[in-house]
């Protein structure tokens, strides 16, 4: 089972790793900062696909009925991982606002 398991991890980094990581190291700064720029815009879009999945996740799981909401501290629970959720939401997208008008006002993007 473990074995199988670490056959499937390498597969699943291999399908995800990015071409210019396969093929060769980077050849100079410029290009490795690209690279890592790339990595780091793609883990930021998994989070932030993985906090909305999670957000919405915990509210069908309320609305159908899946959990107890006759239970005072469930509903308790249930309305603060709503307000931390859509908190949590919002600073997300604010900081990435954020940068983007920074990186088109200092015209950042194709600087590198």
């Amino acid at each position: 089972m473990r074995v199988l398991m670490h056959k499937m991890a390498m597969v699943f980094v291999a399908l995800l790793m990015p071409q210019s990581v396969a093929e060769a190291a980077p050849s100079n700064f410029a290009e490795l900062v690209n690279m890592l720029t790339g990595w780091i815009n793609a883990a930021t879009m998994v989070l932030f696909s993985a906090a909305i999945a999670f957000f919405f996740w915990k509210v069908a799981h309320h609305l159908l009925g899946y959990d107890d909401s006759q239970n005072a501290a469930k509903k308790k629970a249930f309305r603060d991982t709503l307000i931390w959720g859509i908190i949590i939401l919002f600073v997300m997208v604010s900081i990435w606002g954020i940068i983007a008008i920074l990186q088109a006002t200092l015209s950042l993007e194709n600087r590198l």
